[in-house]
């Protein structure tokens, strides 16, 4: 199944992907989407200290930090046997691709969990085409 992004909905002068959209009761106006499939790609591979790949471990992509309210944005996967991960359908952004080998699933999503890995994290700029990067 492809992962899609929702581009824009103008009625609603919302500014995807960081708002949301609540209809107001009564209304009946039409509401137009555009749905991409252009969401960004971000693939890479994990070593670990010996250059050995880094298998099970999690790499988390974080948005900037004026965005990290936006969970929807976050992204991660473990990695496979050959320490590599693929994460798919990000929107377009400036993030920090992070990895770690003990952490329990979505535990960046708080802030004092992150706070000593901050200045660790990758740079990575995201728009509408396929990045790769080890990490």
């Amino acid at each position: 199944m492809r992962r899609l992004l929702l581009e824009n909905a103008p009625l609603c002068r919302c500014d995807f992907p960081e708002d949301t959209f609540i209809p107001a009761r009564g209304s009946n106006a039409a509401l137009e989407v555009t749905i991409s499939s252009k969401g960004a790609r971000v693939r890479g591979s994990v070593i670990d200290e010996d250059n050995l790949p880094a298998v099970g471990v999690w790499v988390a992509m974080l948005p900037e930090e004026a965005r990290r309210s936006t969970r929807r944005l976050y992204k991660s996967a473990a990695t496979d046997q050959y320490g590599h991960f693929d994460l798919r359908g990000i929107a377009p952004g400036d993030y920090k691709l992070f990895s770690w080998e003990e952490a329990e699933s979505g535990a960046w999503e708080d802030p004092e969990f992150l706070k000593p890995f901050e200045g660790k994290g990758e740079k990575s700029p995201c728009k509408k085409a396929i990045k790769n990067r080890s990490i």
